[in-house]
């Protein structure tokens, strides 16, 4: 085997759950964590602040008064594919 650069970290993980790429149909957590380097997300939780929630792909959002809707305005530069 080579050896690893020292500037380089190599991480093995078991892909045995890994059956999709779809994320909603993805479970369990080395899962969520191939699929929190694959896709944006809308919000992201702020490094700095972890009970802060910041824009992503959503460049702001509204909450309905009984709570219950939450609807996300999306920045000029997004756009969906299936590719």
């Amino acid at each position: 085997m080579a050896k690893t650069p020292p500037d380089q970290l190599i991480i093995g993980m078991n892909m045995n759950n890994l059956l999709t790429l779809d994320p909603a149909a993805m479970t369990g957590n080395e899962v969520v964590g191939i699929v929190v380097n694959l896709y944006d997300s809308l919000v992201e939780l702020d490094p700095e602040q972890l009970t802060t929630v910041k824009p992503a792909l959503a460049k702001s959002w509204d909450i309905s008064p009984d709570g219950k809707t939450l609807t996300f305005h999306l920045r000029d530069d997004v756009k969906f594919h299936s590719r």
